[in-house]
């Protein structure tokens, strides 16, 4: 999925604050956190109405599934609960690059271009970078909700990301590739002489 805007009027950088300074906005604001356990990959935001949790939404994706791929979904849905709402929002990544991506016309993600078609239909969305990790009470929130979702997350299925799919090809090649040298006479003969050579 590409977005339909021309590059000139493509214009979400005024709605994605990368700025290393925390300012939410007086009403709601979402933050969201991705955990990555052994084989457990999961996607979390939370509202926060100033101290107050308004709603928690969590789910586990595959082991081949990417953090980077949980972030961007965790950013997505977040997106697209604040998009039902006529308040101002605030959605809150400690990820710089899932926002770079999400401002990028060019992006190749088709999460993130989702997540830019949400953006430009609802105005009452920002993007905001937070620090993780250094005691702000939403993001914090996100994060022990992330922990839990290891545990309480509901299964979700998302494509696998390219790099997975390359290396499934890439190990299959090798494979059939092996095969052939050891079935047949030629290939035996090639491979003595490429071994021998190293």
């Amino acid at each position: 999925m590409r977005t339909a805007q021309h590059p000139e009027i493509f214009q979400l950088e005024d709605r994605i604050s990368l700025n290393k300074q925390f300012l939410s906005v007086p009403d709601l604001n979402i933050y969201t956190d991705v955990s990555k356990i052994y084989d457990k990959t999961d996607s979390t935001f939370c509202v926060k109405e100033e101290d107050t949790t308004k709603y928690e939404w969590m789910v586990q994706l595959r082991p081949l599934n990417t953090v980077f791929q949980a972030e961007s979904l965790a950013i997505r849905e977040a997106c697209l609960w604040a998009s039902n709402t006529n308040q101002q929002i605030k959605v809150w990544s400690d990820s710089e690059s899932r926002l770079h991506s999400i401002s990028s016309f060019d992006t190749k993600s088709p999460i993130a271009q989702q997540t830019q078609e949400i953006l430009l239909k609802s105005t009452n969305i920002k993007l905001g970078w937070i620090k993780a990790h250094v005691g702000y009470s939403g993001n914090e929130a996100a994060d022990e909700l992330a922990k839990r979702a290891t545990q309480e997350g509901t299964s979700t299925y998302i494509l696998a990301p390219r790099s997975h799919v390359k290396n499934l090809a890439q190990k299959e090649s090798i494979i059939r590739w092996k095969t052939e040298l050891d079935d047949g006479e030629t290939g035996r003969i090639a491979y003595n002489v490429c071994l021998k050579s190293r």
